[in-house]
């Protein structure tokens, strides 16, 4: 009866490696959990593993032909760096670096138990991650309170175009007898974060050309600054008609439903364009 030879030594190894990165990010993955009931920024969250999933099991019959050709294992020095980067960020309480550490671990783990070429498929479904986690608290409040202001300005001046007598002190707009405030969610930057997240896996699935990538990507950032201009200048609108509890109480949710709709199609449309005009060019080539 032949005998069989063991596995190399880095499939021997997956396990036990396996448990101690669990071990290494439960702490992030628990905040993460966390957040997601609670911080706007990180419901987002599952929709970016769910998504990283299925980039990565799209190129799974590529995965598994580079793995039979018997590829040499890859470096062990990526993963060691992604374990420092956790380490210190978690010492140090800088967890924005321990969450940045986790795409480069899971890389450079790939890159160690099958080499090279494999671990390069995966290069973006694992490196996609980084849009599960919320902006820190810092860089959030500093961009948070201009995006505000700039949202409530060009409110105030659309709702001025359209006859109404607005008086705007800073994110208050004061129409008549009503003071309307325009909150944190009507900034843009909430709703931002899930757009960006579907605009990069869509135009990585639509477009090959990595200028048009970006392009979608950018372009996401002043169409929902828009569409939560006109969430407010509407809501203000209504609020005048019907009153604030009608406006900003059971309409709130449907806003936010409509703003992210609206920002959807003209993902959809953009990309649409872009891809027709890449085709063009690989037609006349």
């Amino acid at each position: 009866m032949p005998v069989r030879s063991l596995p190399p030594m880095q499939d021997r190894a997956f396990i036990p490696i396996a448990l101690c990165l669990v071990f290494a990010y439960f702490p992030i993955f628990s905040d993460l959990l966390k957040g997601i009931w609670g911080n706007e920024l990180v419901r987002h969250a599952p929709l970016v593993f769910i998504l990283a999933v299925y980039l990565a099991y799209r190129v799974r019959f590529q995965w598994y032909h580079l793995v039979d050709e018997g590829n040499t294992a890859g470096p062990v020095h990526f993963f060691l760096a992604g374990i420092a980067l956790n380490i210190v960020g978690q010492i140090l309480g800088i967890f924005i670096l321990a969450q940045l550490s986790l795409p480069v671990t899971l890389y450079g783990l790939v890159l160690y138990l099958k080499g090279r070429r494999p671990a390069a498929l995966l290069i973006f479904p694992v490196f996609f991650l980084v849009l599960a986690f919320p902006i820190p608290g810092k860089l959030y409040w500093e961009l948070m309170a201009p995006l505000k202001l700039f949202v409530s300005k060009a409110s105030a001046g659309c709702l001025q175009i359209l006859g109404y007598d607005v008086i705007r002190q800073g994110n208050i707009l004061t129409i008549g007898a009503l003071d309307l405030g325009v909150t944190d969610a009507c900034s843009g930057l909430n709703s931002l974060m899930a757009i960006m997240t579907l605009s990069v896996f869509y135009g990585y699935l639509m477009i090959r050309q990595v200028s048009f990538r970006i392009i979608v990507a950018v372009t996401m950032i002043p169409l929902v600054m828009v569409a939560n201009i006109f969430r407010v200048t509407a809501s203000s609108i209504m609020a005048v008609a019907q009153g604030q509890e009608v406006a900003f109480g059971r309409f709130h949710y449907l806003w936010g439903v409509l703003v992210f709709s609206v920002c959807v199609l003209g993902l959809m449309a953009l990309t649409w364009i872009l891809a027709r005009i890449e085709q063009k060019r690989n037609d006349s080539a």
